[in-house]
């Protein structure tokens, strides 16, 4: 019981500032740790005692069945590697489900008294405050790690993120308010009370949306449970129910807070975009999807084309909504599978709060209310190490059986030399994730010291590569390390090598692009010159056809030798797609005035005016037009380009000419 307690209490507070990854990577590896330790003593456990030690119950049933689906959405992945291990900065793949599914038998086999809750609780409680009070630090400015000015105005406390501090902190204040609730004994029912002060401050400050929706989600929970004991009267629910939702449109009306549900804010916009996505991966995927964690594989081939344009210049890997996510990523079997696990827990913890008597149902009401917040955040959030164990420790309290004695099974020599055989692998299970923690510091170390010491960062990034190979991110920060040295061969190589592992991740093309476009440009075509440059940069469009950069990379190579008619095409898609990067309008302009071609260059300049009116495009439609003998366009054109920006000399050059 002490290891699974000290694994929750880890996944909230543990994390490792030199790290690539500071929140999510330590906060796995910690967990995987002790997954080794706990799986271990499970094992020696049902050596010893035989199976009569595992509750007999059908949510294994439904665990056993996700489990099998998520095996066969990572069999059939896109991205095996990535299905299997999780995303990078995520770590949300098979690897993960599996320690999941751990927690959930420790925590099944292992709750049995009174005292096993106390101790759980303790740990996640003891845990919630240390991560509330770091939150508080950073929002007083007091932070002794420079994270940044946006760990000041939206802390995250332990949790990395401020969205993850809600979520989190939301659901241990909704289990400690059921505690407080329906414990009977008065020093655990005011621990608990206090209990909920912090991690609600917590969730405030962090000004996230997602603590308002799961602390309703939550009060909703503890009311019902009330009503079916009868201590809430019906009627008095409805009216507290009527009083909170005044309360809650007043705040959203007349405070700040409510300009984040603005239904024509960015964020909400960004969610339409990404959930759209999602249902098209799901469609072309539907039964088991592009593997787990694949969501950023799957999005990038189906970012909507119209629209908010802007709002598809950034790389996303979650959906901000678990039905949708895990529809995109394990499919209809996955959601199916989901859903079903999480009723039947459900009705299991509400069956063992009707049948508990005064303090045997308040753990139940607990797990209840945590997992109404946390399921209910999710609607709107995406999914995380931080907080996602909190279903399988909700569903493991669901498997409990209270007061249950194993029965001692016989001891022959083999069982216990298999007992000790199994503890020792336990023991020293945990250095396997050694490694990828070297390497994310390694990493952390390279891009620190890229620009002051390049070949310290080279020897860094080396070690990062050599410790986690698997990993696409740490190839390409090594290869922009030796494209900064000069080294453009070896840098492209590198990077290949990154786009071999992460194929849908555009920005590692755009990268080989480039770098085989300035080993060409050097004299060096042993790594197939323009063309070789060309395919990649095309192979990053496919990766990301509604992604502005990669259609910026092609025209840079495409310009570079020579093309400039496909390169203009390139570049104005780019600035289609997303309008905000004022320098694809600079280089625009010096394509045009290099493309030979006037009359097209004239239309391709034409399209991108339909969608921003700046002074580098009006001037480079003024030459264009002048070249092509439309004085009149010229004229129109500069006389633009003279309004948006008086004191250019170009522009008021044509205009006289034109006169």
């Amino acid at each position: 019981m002490w290891l699974v307690a000290l694994k929750i209490a880890g996944i909230i507070v543990v994390f490792h500032p030199l790290a690539l990854s500071a929140f999510d990577l330590p906060k796995s590896l910690f967990s995987r740790g002790l997954e080794w330790w706990i799986g271990g003593v499970l094992v020696a456990s049902l050596l010893r005692f035989g199976p009569s030690i595992v509750p007999r119950t059908r949510l294994h049933l439904a665990v056993g069945t996700l489990v099998a689906v998520n095996l066969l959405s990572t069999a059939f992945a896109e991205d095996r590697y990535t299905a299997l291990y999780g995303e990078f900065g995520r770590y949300l793949g098979l690897t993960f489900l599996l320690d999941m599914v751990v927690l959930y038998l420790a925590i099944s086999i292992c709750v049995r008294r009174r005292a096993d809750w106390l101790v759980l609780g303790a740990a996640i409680g003891l845990a919630a405050i240390a991560a509330a009070g770091y939150a508080v630090v950073q929002a007083m400015g007091l932070d002794p790690i420079p994270w940044g000015a946006n760990a000041r105005s939206r802390p995250f406390g332990t949790l990395g993120n401020p969205n993850m501090l809600a979520h989190v902190m939301v659901a241990v204040a909704a289990a400690a308010a059921a505690v407080a609730a329906f414990a009977t004994r008065p020093s655990v029912r005011v621990g608990a009370a206090l209990l909920v002060g912090a991690p609600l401050m917590a969730a405030v400050l962090s000004g996230t949306r997602t603590g308002a929706v799961g602390v309703g989600a939550a009060i909703v929970a503890l009311a019902a449970l009330r009503v079916r004991l009868g201590r809430l009267p019906l009627r008095q629910a409805l009216l507290a129910a009527l009083v909170i939702a005044a309360v809650a449109m007043l705040v959203l009306v007349a405070t700040p807070f409510g300009a984040r549900f603005d239904a024509l804010s960015y964020s909400v916009r960004e969610r339409l975009t990404l959930w759209d996505g999602a249902l098209q991966a799901a469609r072309d995927r539907p039964l088991l999807g592009w593997g787990p964690d694949s969501f950023g594989v799957a999005f990038a081939q189906y970012r909507a084309p119209t629209g908010d344009l802007e709002l598809l210049s950034s790389p996303y890997n979650q959906a901000h909504d678990w039905v949708l996510e895990t529809a995109a990523t394990t499919g209809l079997a996955g959601v199916l599978a989901l859903v079903v696990l999480n009723i039947a827990g459900a009705r299991a913890l509400l069956r063992r709060f009707d049948e508990g008597r005064g303090a045997e149902r308040a753990p139940f009401a607990a797990a209840l209310a945590a997992l109404a917040a946390y399921w209910a955040s999710g609607l709107i959030l995406v999914s995380s190490v931080e907080a996602d164990w909190i279903p399988w420790a909700c569903l493991g309290a669901a498997a409990t059986q209270q007061g249950a004695r194993a029965t001692l099974a016989a001891r022959p020599l083999v069982r216990r030399s298999l007992q000790l055989a199994v503890l020792g692998v336990a023991l020293v299970g945990p250095t396997t994730g050694i490694g990828a923690l070297r390497a994310a510091l390694e990493a952390n170390t390279a891009i620190n010291l890229s620009v002051v010491k390049p070949l310290e960062a080279f020897s860094a990034g080396t070690a990062a590569t050599d410790q986690d190979p698997g990993r696409a991110y740490y190839w390409w920060i090594r290869g922009k390390i030796v494209q900064r040295i000069g080294l453009f061969r070896l840098a492209g190589d590198d990077y290949l090598l990154a786009a071999e592992r992460y194929p849908s991740r555009s920005e590692y093309w755009t990268s080989v692009a480039l770098a085989r476009t300035y080993q060409a440009v050097a004299g060096d075509n042993s790594s197939g010159g323009p063309e070789a440059a060309i395919a990649a940069a095309r192979r990053a469009i496919v990766a990301n056809p509604y992604y502005s950069d990669p259609h910026d990379a092609l025209a840079e190579v495409l310009s570079t030798f020579g093309e400039f008619p496909e390169a203009l095409r390139e570049i104005v898609r780019a600035i289609e797609l997303y309008q905000r990067d004022g320098r694809y309008d600079r280089v625009a302009e010096e394509i045009a005035d290099a493309d030979p071609d006037k009359v097209e260059a004239g239309a391709l300049l034409d399209r991108a005016l339909r969608v921003k009116d700046t002074l580098p495009l009006r001037r480079a439609a003024a030459k264009a037009a002048l070249a092509r003998g439309d004085r009149d366009a010229a004229r129109a054109h500069a006389a633009r380009a003279v309004e948006l920006d008086p004191a250019d000399q170009d522009a008021r050059r044509i205009f006289s000419e034109t006169r």
